[in-house]
């Protein structure tokens, strides 16, 4: 015999799936790209962009166990991990922000590397009014870049992918949540 839901919980269930549609429908991290021993993708610390607001975007790498990518001074072989953005017009960039390295020492030689996971940081600022001369920019802005990097065990590989990361625009009024922020601040 079939048992019937009450009313209420089909009502709470309902909710339930109309939050987190919500909630899942404000940031659209483009999916990880996965290469032969890496893992990479960009993620946003805010769940919208507002005009003239800096926030942090993440270019994350994730090795393979047994495998490593490089610091900015990789010491002596290796090369940094990079990414060439492509921004809207008007929008910056900074420099990365890299975390401290591990120090890989094989004598006479020694390397700055990050095994496991790595969130290289930039900051992006997009303009004050988020129009590029007579033309208002989308309800959304996609962050892109051709990332590279060398990735290492007993031999080494370069690898590149291509990622993005889409965010709505909100108004200027609008407060921004740091979604990502516990990753953030690791």
């Amino acid at each position: 015999q079939a048992t019937r839901w009450p009313a209420a919980a089909s009502k709470f269930l309902l909710v339930t799936y109309l939050l987190f549609a919500s909630l899942a429908a404000g940031v659209s991290n483009a999916a990880a790209v996965k290469t032969d021993h890496t893992e990479v993708e960009l993620i946003a610390e805010v769940d919208r962009v507002i005009p003239g607001t800096p926030f942090w975007i993440a270019y994350r790498l994730q090795a393979d166990p047994g495998w490593h990518t490089y610091w900015r001074n990789p010491g002596d072989s290796g090369l940094p991990s990079q990414i060439d953005w492509q921004l809207p017009a008007g929008w910056q960039v900074s420099d990365l922000h890299w975390p401290y390295p591990e120090l890989i020492s094989t004598p006479p030689f020694a390397t700055h590397a990050y095994h496991d996971e790595v969130l290289l940081l930039a900051q992006v600022t997009p303009p004050d009014d988020l129009v590029t001369g007579d033309v208002t920019l989308a309800s959304e802005v996609t962050l892109a870049g051709e990332a590279a990097w060398l990735v290492c065990k007993e031999l080494c590989l370069r690898e590149t992918a291509s990622l993005s990361v889409t965010l709505p625009v909100g108004d200027s009024g609008d407060s921004v949540t740091a979604i990502n922020r516990d990753r953030f601040d690791q």
